[in-house]
């Protein structure tokens, strides 16, 4: 049996097409995200015009001379191009003048995007036309005071200086917050790199005393309620008024829409879209194939969510589709930065996910860098074609569980 997997996520969009045998029992694991059509243009602006707890975009933008609109980087396959384009045909007949309007690239902690990346989130006819920018964690922060646990608040000095700040990202489950999105654009997305040392500190110290893991509870707002919860102070204090979160299908399409006031938006929309992104596998599985396509450069959450899926008695072999040519995202506290040394949150080479008897890493980009994302590259087994993912499983016989994920880094299992 065949199947295509979307991938190349920002690099020619091609799909990849995967083999598995006739006498194995496959399920193919697709959330309601994927049963949904893409908005059409009428209806996103529709959703623009009605939104969440706040006035209308149109009304927010009366007298504003200087904006900003954050985007997220290309670790996340937001289709912003489309949203920003009508953003901005409604900012220009609310009066606002062109060259007030620019773009920031709401990366956080994450390196920064080149033109090319700019081009692929917004398309030509904005890059050409507008001013966009990357965020930088270490300069250009500006203290606005403290959140009630003594965190020192410190953003960016142009998003500060804008009289209109627009948010445009996407609502995915995401392992720490619960749900992507949201205020996350403002925090990590343009904070300073104290305060979001502060911030994850604390999530990540909570998440583990806790015992809880946290891929397991992505799309549980209640197990991640520290960290939401500095994000949403940090939010109110900034004074970021519009965000626009996308609910996606597996192929990158927008297929709902969330806009408004930052946190009616964002818990109206996760409240949405927990059903959106559950899979509910029938049975432990012997082998997982885990696309991972939406967050390509963050393959690790999708991993870690297809194992999960593995038989829990006898384990199974793990295989992650990423076709992704620049490799893991380069984060300046999770990544390494030499042999012995990292960010603030880097715990040197890590084991395989629980239950992974072998992990296989199906790609043509073989890359020891981008493997030490996953765990010790040691423990990882190269396939640079499906024939020779077809040869690494030919020791699983007929009746094989094998369950396909069509995109594990925006999907939860439900629990």
């Amino acid at each position: 049996m065949k199947f295509q997997l979307a991938q190349n996520s920002w690099a020619g969009e091609a799909p990849v097409e995967i083999r598995l045998p006739e006498s194995w029992h496959v399920e193919y694991l697709s959330g309601q995200n994927d049963t949904l059509p893409p908005l059409t243009r009428e209806q996103l602006m529709d959703r623009l015009a009605a939104p969440i707890g706040s006035p209308s975009l149109y009304q927010l933008a009366q007298g504003k001379r200087e904006v900003c609109l954050l985007i997220d980087d290309t670790s996340r396959g937001t289709p912003a191009q489309p949203v920003a384009e009508a953003v901005l045909e409604i900012l220009l007949s609310a009066g606002v003048p062109k060259g007030g309007i620019r773009f920031l690239n709401a990366c956080g902690a994450h390196a920064p995007m080149n033109a090319s990346d700019f081009r692929q989130k917004l398309g030509w006819d904005i890059v050409r036309e507008y001013p966009t920018y990357n965020h930088n964690p270490y300069e250009h922060c500006r203290r606005i005071g403290e959140t009630s646990a003594g965190i020192p608040v410190e953003l960016n000095q142009e998003f500060l200086d804008c009289d209109l700040r627009i948010g445009i990202g996407s609502l995915v489950p995401h392992p720490v917050n619960g749900f992507g999105g949201g205020g996350k654009i403002v925090m990590p997305g343009v904070a300073s790199i104290q305060t979001i040392r502060g911030t994850h500190f604390d999530a990540i110290k909570a998440t583990i005393d806790s015992g809880i893991n946290p891929v397991r509870e992505s799309g549980n707002l209640e197990t991640s309620r520290v960290f939401r919860q500095q994000i949403d102070e940090i939010v109110s204090m900034s004074g970021f008024e519009f965000k626009i979160d996308c609910a996606v299908s597996s192929r990158k399409e927008i297929v709902d829409l969330f806009a408004g006031a930052p946190a009616s938006a964002y818990y109206a929309g996760c409240a949405a879209a927990k059903d959106l992104y559950t899979v509910s596998p029938s049975t432990p599985y012997d082998v997982v194939i885990a696309n991972a396509n939406f967050k390509g450069s963050e393959a690790t959450i999708g991993a870690s969510t297809a194992a999960l899926a593995l038989d829990p008695h006898r384990g199974g072999d793990l295989v992650v589709v990423n076709h992704v040519p620049f490799g893991q995202v380069v984060h300046y506290g999770s990544s390494a930065f030499g042999k012995d040394f990292g960010g603030f949150m880097w715990f040197g080479l890590g084991k395989k996910p629980k239950g992974v008897r072998r992990m296989i890493l199906y790609t043509p980009y073989q890359e020891w860098s981008s493997a030490a994302f996953y765990c010790d590259p040691a423990l990882i087994t190269w396939a640079s074609t499906w024939d020779e993912v077809e040869r690494l499983l030919k020791d699983h016989g007929p009746g094989t569980r094998c369950g396909v994920f069509a995109d594990a880094t925006i999907q939860t299992l439900r629990q």
